[in-house]
C-alpha cells in the first residue's frame, strides 16, 4: 500500500482523501505522540527534569515529517497521472496547505523546526518532478 502511493497509483479520490487524509493523519498524530513521549522520557534522564510542551511538539512534528512527504508525493503524482481539472485542483490544494503550514511554523516554531518543513517541501518536489507518473491509458 505505501509503495503503491508514493508512485501514485492509486486513483486521486483515494490518494487524497483515503490515503492523505484518513490514513496519514492518524499515522502523523500516532508519530508526533511517540516522538513527543520519547523526548520526554530523554530529556527527563538527561537533564533530570521536564521541558516545556512545546519541546516535546517541535520534536514530534520533525518526526512526523516523513509521513507528510509520503502523502504529499503520492497526492502529487496521482494528480499528474489523473490530470484535467480535480488533478490540478488536488495539486493546487495540497501546495497551498504544505506551505500554510510551512508559514505557521515559520511564525510560531524556532528555525531548527522550519528548516526539516523547507527541505521537506523541496523534496516532494523534487522527487515528483524527477520521476513524473506515466499518464494511464485506460480509465479504472
Amino acid at each position: 500500500m505505501f509503495g503503491k502511493h508514493w508512485r501514485g497509483e492509486y486513483s486521486l479520490p483515494r490518494a487524497y482523501w483515503v490515503n492523505g487524509l484518513l490514513i496519514s493523519l492518524p499515522l502523523s498524530l500516532l508519530v508526533v505522540v511517540a516522538a513527543g513521549f520519547a523526548a520526554a522520557v530523554w530529556y527527563n534522564i538527561y537533564y533530570g527534569h521536564g521541558a516545556t510542551y512545546q519541546h516535546y511538539a517541535n520534536v514530534g512534528q520533525v518526526a512526523a515529517l516523513p509521513v507528510g512527504v509520503w502523502a504529499m508525493v503520492g497526492i502529487l503524482r496521482s494528480a499528474l497521472r489523473r490530470g484535467g481539472f480535480w488533478g490540478a485542483v488536488a495539486i493546487i490544494v495540497s501546495l497551498i496547505g504544505w506551505t500554510g503550514h510551512i508559514a505557521q511554523a515559520a511564525t510560531q516554531q524556532p528555525d531548527w523546526v522550519l528548516f526539516p518543513d523547507v527541505v521537506a517541501f523541496l523534496l516532494c518536489l523534487m522527487v515528483v518532478s524527477s520521476n513524473p507518473p506515466k499518464k494511464r491509458t485506460v480509465e479504472p
